[in-house]
């Protein structure tokens, strides 16, 4: 899981980060922190350490500030329905 969020993050910072703080700051800065939010989640010994209620939350919280990022992009949004045709 620790991997998987890292590379959003990196992603997210390669692709999108700077254009989406050049068009919305407030929403770049609220995505940077729900990365941040899942890294610290993830930072524990083992699967037993995860608080699996906080890290659900900020993954959905995650999710949906990339719906509206996307928007502000100028992208589609997302979909899980998109994602299975």
């Amino acid at each position: 899981m620790r991997n998987n969020v890292a590379g959003l993050q990196f992603a997210y910072r390669a692709i999108f980060a700077g254009e989406l703080k050049s068009t919305d700051r407030k929403l770049a800065d609220a995505v940077d922190g729900k990365l941040e939010e899942l890294k610290t989640l993830l930072l524990v010994r083992d699967l037993k350490g995860v608080d699996i209620p906080k890290l659900r939350r900020a993954s959905e919280e995650l999710v949906v500030a990339l719906q509206s990022a996307s928007a502000k992009l100028g992208l589609r949004r997302p979909t899980l329905e998109a994602a299975t045709r």
